[in-house]
């Protein structure tokens, strides 16, 4: 059904005219922004696309309105950024707004109720359900009108969700959409972490004495909901292994290493269920220089994951920003300097739940353990702030959500007696619970990530 309304009613469908001029489509690729659609279910899709009406100004309709079937759904951020509880705006009814760090908005219009108040939110937490508020056609009818603004206020065509909904014509095959598979991928299925096996919780693979890989599948409360389940072999030659939520912008978690013989990277792409599409692709050549790479699930704050690496000459930090494609918007940019006192990085989601991934590193010096909160712009708002204190007991650390409260909580294995130890984070700044003994007999794997 086409959300069509009579020609007094055209300035307040949805909301009122956006711009006063005609709206131009927008160079896609150059949009720092990924969206991932905003219901748990597709329904029928676009039942009004960007041009299925004209404003009396001469303005096309410039948003898509998302079919929501019966009922009230739920309703979800299709990126991370400020949301912004608005209340009855005029024909949008009551509206809210995602501003993304780059400036971009994202506009939600005809909630029928908001879950919580305006605040920091990332991709797939619940927003709100959809409604009719405002100015429907017919009456009564319920959608999510959505809407992409760039930061001077002007319309953005994000281009049809792909693979749901034949009725969306939007004259391009350019997309602001993440994919999985050949469809949009839902915010529902967006995870920060590195979710191997699709079950919508963080995992943890460990390489054993022989080379292989096995996956311990996260049950998101604490423990395994799987155990010792193979996944590769004839890993040896690979001294950095990297678990990363997604890579290649398909939804779904990878692996990456880096080859010893040669100090390339390669993917191995995951397919959500616990084994690999691709593997051994070259992604990038002549990484022998850093003596640390991390995996970020997005730094720099344009909805893509990133890499870092710590320099061994200078131990300085560079940043290789990803592209959701597998590939690179820009590579080696120095994001930070001096930090050759680190015997260990880590570049977590969220810590603090700010909405923004940060840095945390173990100083060698006293064992103490520091937070570099970063600022969603690839810098930082605060740093080398004291979180932890004696971790020099911890042969390997890493970070995962690993009780499933949305927050990056922080591993350990244990040197004296090879056990895997939670401090669980307090989704503030702190902890929730430290040294939690989660599992034993991890002291013969060469690697866990």
């Amino acid at each position: 059904m086409r959300i069509l309304l009579a020609l007094s009613l055209f300035v307040v469908i949805g909301c009122a005219p956006e711009t006063n001029e005609p709206v131009e489509r927008r160079t896609l690729a150059a949009v720092p922004l990924t969206l991932h659609y905003p219901l748990d279910e597709f329904h029928v899709g676009v039942t009004c696309d960007w041009d299925c009406y004209t404003n009396p100004n001469g303005s096309p309709h410039a948003a898509l309105d998302l079919s929501t079937g019966s009922g009230k759904q739920l309703v979800r951020a299709a990126t991370h950024g400020w949301l912004t509880v608005h209340g009855i705006s005029g024909g949008c009814g009551n509206m809210a707004t995602i501003t993304h760090p780059s400036g971009y908005v994202v506009k939600y219009c005809h909630f029928s109720s908001y879950e919580g108040i305006s605040r920091n939110v990332r991709r797939g937490d619940v927003i709100g359900r959809s409604g009719s508020t405002g100015y429907t056609d017919p009456p009564g009818y319920d959608h999510v009108h959505l809407q992409i603004l760039d930061p001077d206020g002007a319309a953005v065509h994000p281009g049809c969700p792909p693979g749901i909904s034949d009725a969306c014509n939007d004259a391009t095959s350019n997309t602001l959409w993440a994919m999985k598979g050949d469809r949009v991928a839902r915010a529902v299925e967006v995870r920060l972490g590195f979710d191997f096996d699709g079950n919508g919780c963080e995992d943890l693979v460990a390489r054993t004495p022989g080379q292989a890989l096995l996956l311990y599948g996260g049950d998101c409360a604490g423990s395994f909901a799987s155990e010792q389940v193979a996944v590769g072999s004839s890993f040896g030659d690979f001294d950095v292994l990297l678990a990363a939520s997604d890579w290649n912008g398909d939804g779904a978690a990878d692996i990456i290493g880096r080859r010893l013989s040669d100090a390339s990277l390669r993917l191995y792409a995951g397919d959500g269920h616990g084994a690999y599409l691709e593997e051994n692709q070259l992604i990038g050549s002549s990484f022998s220089g850093f003596d640390k790479l991390l995996f970020a699930s997005d730094w720099d704050g344009d909805g893509c994951a990133d890499l870092v690496g710590r320099r061994t000459s200078d131990a300085t930090l560079r940043l290789y920003a990803g592209n959701c494609a597998g590939g690179y918007t820009k590579e080696d940019s120095v994001i930070g300097t001096s930090f050759d006192d680190f015997d260990t990085l880590l570049l977590m989601p969220d810590f603090d739940a700010d909405g923004c991934a940060d840095l945390m590193g173990r100083r060698s010096s006293d064992q103490s353990l520091r937070l570099y909160a970063g600022d969603c712009h690839g810098g930082y708002r605060s740093e080398n702030q004291l979180v932890g204190t004696s971790f020099g007991d911890f042969d390997l650390l890493l970070t995962k959500d690993w009780n499933g409260d949305g927050c990056s909580d922080l591993l350990g294995r244990r040197s004296s007696d090879g056990t895997l130890r939670l401090y669980a984070a307090s989704c503030t700044g702190g902890w929730a619970s430290q040294n939690q003994l989660i599992g034993e007999g991890w002291a013969a794997m060469t690697a866990i990530f």
